[in-house]
């Protein structure tokens, strides 16, 4: 390593000691799930006014641990799929064993990114929520999500952070210093993960984390859905501290609302889309 990259990593270093790293996978897995289940909260309650759920069917694409197929049987949805290119265990044994109440309105299944393992099935509403950031294939992703929409159906896209905006690497478990990932060469930060998440072994490139890493932009977002057939009904991006009172919240409102510096801003994308041919 050159004495530049020494200092750069014993920086990145100096970055993430604030953060102490988890215990194990069994640790991170039970703070991943609590996170996920307040996100899910937040989603439906956003989500209420705009689409019906009780008695609906609906597909999870992208339902990592379970927690918002779960929510959304709670909130009275007829027959929640909630399907992962990755094992969907976790899922099933929340289900089993917090919410045994919902077995039979809620399903937990491993699909193929290609959406190989839902057959013909269609579902009323389709909700993608913190998958889009993550799949390798963001225009099959869409794809998958339209094939298993009935016609007239409902879909939800939300997902962050995006990549450019602070903490656009998924590294807040490491690090609270924004932008650390436009700042420090990649295999610096990868080589601090390896700190944090010994168990994963050698990763050479932040797409290949667990789960994957897209890099997507909101353009890039904006392009995908473009080229779609869906119907965009509300698009709404949350600017990074948006909500914020005193200088420093309105600095970061005006700073969004420029066109070149939006990227670095937007953190969050909640978007609700429709066929172009549904009937009115």
């Amino acid at each position: 390593m050159t004495p530049t990259r020494k200092i750069l990593a014993w920086l990145f270093h100096l970055a993430c000691i604030g953060h102490a790293p988890p215990s194990g996978p069994g640790d991170l897995a039970d703070v991943e799930s609590s996170e996920a289940s307040r996100t899910a909260d937040r989603l439906l309650g956003r989500l209420a006014p705009h689409v019906e759920l009780r008695g609906k069917t609906v597909l999870d694409l992208g339902c990592g641990s379970g927690s918002t197929a779960i929510a959304l049987g709670q909130k009275g949805a007829a027959r929640v799929l909630g399907v992962d290119i990755r094992p969907v265990e976790l899922a099933r044994g929340m289900l089993e064993t917090e919410f045994a109440g919902l077995a039979g309105a809620v399903e937990f299944r491993q699909i193929a990114a290609d959406g190989s393992g839902l057959g013909d099935e269609r579902f009323d509403v389709v909700v993608s929520k913190d998958a889009f950031e993550h799949v390798a294939d963001p225009a099959l992703h869409v794809r998958v999500i339209k094939d298993h929409l009935v016609d007239g159906g409902d879909v939800v896209i939300a997902f962050g952070p995006l990549w450019k905006s602070p903490w656009g690497s998924h590294l807040g478990f490491m690090t609270s210093v924004p932008w650390v990932h436009l700042a420090f060469p990649e295999e610096i930060m990868l080589a601090e993960r390896r700190r944090f998440r010994p168990w994963e072994g050698e990763i050479s490139r932040l797409d290949d984390v667990p789960g994957g890493l897209n890099r997507m932009t909101l353009a890039r977002f904006e392009s995908v859905m473009a080229a779609s057939s869906l119907e965009c009904r509300s698009f709404e991006v949350d600017s990074v501290g948006s909500g914020r009172g005193g200088r420093l919240g309105k600095a970061v409102t005006l700073a969004s609302r420029r066109p070149r510096l939006r990227e670095y801003f937007a953190g969050y994308v909640f978007s609700l889309w429709r066929p172009r041919d549904r009937p009115v």
